[in-house]
């Protein structure tokens, strides 16, 4: 069992569901392999976790009011207890500075609880979960994006389908230290995720990136010419937009399409936290914040005017 959820935006979303056997020897293994890597998992996915129960928060409260009693409640209706968990998995955007931090501390606190491991979920690769065509389905290109407020969006360029696997994940951390993504583009020199292709888990072709909507079609245009001129193999057909800061973006040129502007969806986040949890482990994807940029306030705040009568002798003003 596992429960998950996403507090990246202001909508709260939350499943708790009942996960997959653990993985088997793959049929295509030699025998007598004895366990050696590529002899598992190969089999494992489209295999996705069972959803017992869903939920978004509603009543106008802050995420802090309405985590504690959703989640009590996906265990009342469920007939389940934290001691029922395997894992936990939580969004860690970007998105909002005060819901991340909510939904991550709140999603350690159950896991150390519950004696469980707490696995972290790019809310982005959440998104693109959702939207996407499957693990078995045709290779898509999708950018999920998200508002990022101050004019700006948070997108990412992602493949799906049958032809994606881990590859190079900017959002990986190997170290288990929880850094951010280089804030380049591209994210070269990243360890690949081990195995195996047809994961479930959309592949990250970009890092995250912070733009202006007027600049998102452009972007990700040269995104794509670079990812070419790489030679990484890319699927004919155009990018699906996705996500809801799609909304905040003009009508899509040639090459693109929009696709639905749901935000983050908990199931989803499940079914991409538990292929990383299979396939990396808790280590490599930690419960902790993937902010795309620095705290608003550092940019913004200036130090007020001092008073005139700091300004004379004696601190008094004349």
């Amino acid at each position: 069992m596992a429960v998950s959820w996403d507090t990246a935006t202001g909508a709260l979303t939350l499943a708790l569901c009942r996960l997959p056997d653990p993985p088997g020897p793959s049929p295509a293994a030699p025998p007598g392999n004895g366990g050696s890597p590529g002899a598992v998992q190969e089999a494992v996915f489209p295999a996705v976790p069972e959803i017992l129960f869903s939920a978004q928060g509603g009543d106008g409260g802050t995420h802090s009011s309405e985590l504690p009693p959703l989640a009590a409640r996906a265990f009342s209706e469920t007939g389940l207890k934290p001691g029922d968990l395997d894992a936990v998995f939580a969004g860690r955007g970007p998105g909002s500075f005060t819901g991340l931090r909510t939904g991550l501390s709140f999603a350690k606190g159950l896991a150390m609880g519950a004696g469980v491991p707490c696995v972290g979920v790019p809310t982005l690769e959440a998104l693109a979960a959702a939207g996407g065509p499957g693990a078995s389905g045709p290779p898509r290109l999708l950018a999920p994006v998200l508002d990022a407020r101050h004019g700006e969006i948070f997108t990412a360029l992602y493949l799906a389908g049958s032809s994606a696997g881990p590859g190079l994940d900017p959002f990986r951390d190997p170290a288990g230290a929880g850094a951010d993504p280089p804030p380049a583009p591209f994210a070269r020199g990243r360890t690949p995720a081990p195995e195996p292709a047809r994961s479930g888990i959309p592949e990250a072709l970009t890092g995250i990136l912070v733009l202006s909507p007027d600049a998102f079609y452009g972007a990700l245009a040269a995104a794509l010419r670079e990812l070419a001129g790489e030679g990484i193999g890319l699927p004919p057909g155009p990018v699906t937009v996705l996500g809801p800061g799609s909304l905040l973006l003009a009508s899509p040129p040639d090459g693109f399409v929009r696709g639905p502007s749901a935000g983050p969806d908990a199931a989803a986040a499940a079914r991409a936290g538990h292929a990383r949890f299979v396939l990396e482990g808790a280590a490599s994807n930690p419960p902790l914040p993937l902010y795309g940029r620095s705290p608003a306030i550092f940019k913004t705040w200036t130090p007020p005017a001092r008073s005139p009568a700091l300004e004379s002798p004696g601190g008094h003003a004349p």
